[in-house]
């Protein structure tokens, strides 16, 4: 049971830290509402999932892998980043969709899940902790499990409060809670390039 808990602390701790993905998600939320930025919390709670068992199968091994590609995937989440602030703004004044299609939640989810993934550093953090905390083969597999469930309960925390003020916001609050979430992720895009 002691991996599972380590497994929790590390997931809050990689999930806690606002970036792009929180801010994307809080903006889904208000404008979106929760089912369709609880898929995208889902898809980045997976795409933790995914790098918190690459780590414990690989090790060391994992960050290696990736380390090749980490400048270009810094250039691609750069590019998506500033793509999707850009839309936020051009989007600002449109209503609220908050329709529950089967598409758009699945679209929430795979690109939630994707843009999650164009940060390898991740897997890093991983990698120092498996290896840091020693733990045996089953340890890992209940590390890997806390660590998402602490990562998806998290993003799902978040968006549930923000869905929750997107419904009690005036329609000019709205738009000023997107300008300035997009500002921020165009904000976030550059830091991401510059890091």
């Amino acid at each position: 049971m002691e991996g599972l808990l380590k497994g929790v602390i590390a997931g809050y701790a990689i999930a806690i830290p606002v970036g792009p993905v929180a801010v994307l998600l809080i903006n889904t939320a208000i404008h979106q509402g929760f089912m369709i930025a609880a898929a995208g919390a889902l898809g980045a709670a997976s795409a933790d999932l995914i790098y918190a068992g690459f780590a414990a199968l690989f090790g060391t091994a994992a960050a290696d892998a990736l380390e090749p590609i980490q400048e270009p995937l810094k250039v691609v989440a750069f590019v998506v980043l500033l793509l999707l602030a850009i839309r936020g703004l051009l989007n600002a004044r449109k209503p609220a969709e908050r329709n529950l299609d089967e598409p758009r939640v699945h679209r929430s989810y795979l690109t939630f899940l994707g843009i999650t993934l164009l940060n390898p550093a991740t897997v890093s953090y991983f990698v120092a902790l498996v290896i840091g905390l020693d733990l045996g083969s089953s340890s890992r597999l209940l590390f890997v499990a806390g660590a998402a469930a602490a990562s998806a309960s998290w993003q799902l925390f978040l968006v549930g409060a923000a869905g929750a003020l997107g419904t009690r916001l005036s329609e000019r609050g709205r738009v000023v809670t997107s300008v300035v979430g997009s500002l921020i992720i165009a904000g976030l895009a550059f830091y991401t390039l510059a890091g």
